[in-house]
């Protein structure tokens, strides 16, 4: 009777050590995974303000600044990808520049010069 009761308790033991240790790297694998994680408002967030920019480019567009730095003096992203005021003022110049009618060649001439890309 005493070595069942010896085996009930190894096999409760084994089962804890096991929970344990899956506890153990559930946590850990969360706190690696989020590390360097944006604070506040969330990478998704991020990612979805951007989706939602009034001032980006229709993707038949996108070509037209693809390759340029945004020039703003704080700024070293891609120009399709930035989001500060000088890249929105250049997207909307965009949009304005095809509707009026110029092609995509003149459009990106005409902003490369100006804004010195």
């Amino acid at each position: 009777m005493a070595n069942e009761t010896k085996a009930g308790a190894g096999q409760v033991n084994r089962v804890l050590l096991l929970v344990v240790g899956l506890l153990i790297g559930f946590i850990g694998g969360y706190a690696i995974g989020h590390q360097g994680a944006p604070s506040g408002a969330g990478a998704l967030d991020a990612i979805t303000a951007a989706a939602d920019c009034p001032h980006e480019l229709d993707p038949a567009d996108r070509d037209i600044l693809a390759g340029f730095i945004c020039p703003a003096t704080q700024c070293s992203d891609a120009l399709l990808h930035c989001h500060c005021e000088i890249a929105h003022q250049i997207k909307d110049r965009v949009k304005q520049l095809l509707a009026e009618g110029k092609s995509p060649e003149e459009v990106r001439a005409e902003v490369k010069t100006k804004y010195d890309l």
